[in-house]
């Protein structure tokens, strides 16, 4: 371990693997899907920069594919 002579008494910590894709699928109702466009900064608080979110409505048809820039969607 390179922190340990800087350090002294270091452990390693095993690092979980990410289930990182790069997208989201979120499957809305009508009524979730206005509230989505009303306030998108709240979907968007869980999502990475830079990812997509794919939005599906109630049939699950693909309806609208958004990237996530960490202010909002475009």
């Amino acid at each position: 371990m390179l922190a340990k002579p800087v350090f002294g008494n270091v452990e390693s910590v095993p690092i979980e693997e990410d289930d990182y894709t790069g997208y989201v699928e979120l499957y809305l109702t009508d009524d979730e899907m206005a509230d989505f466009y009303s306030n998108p900064l709240v979907y968007g608080q869980n999502l990475k920069i830079n990812q997509y979110a794919n939005i599906y409505n109630s049939d699950k048809e693909l309806v609208d594919t958004l990237l996530w820039t960490g202010d909002g969607f475009r």
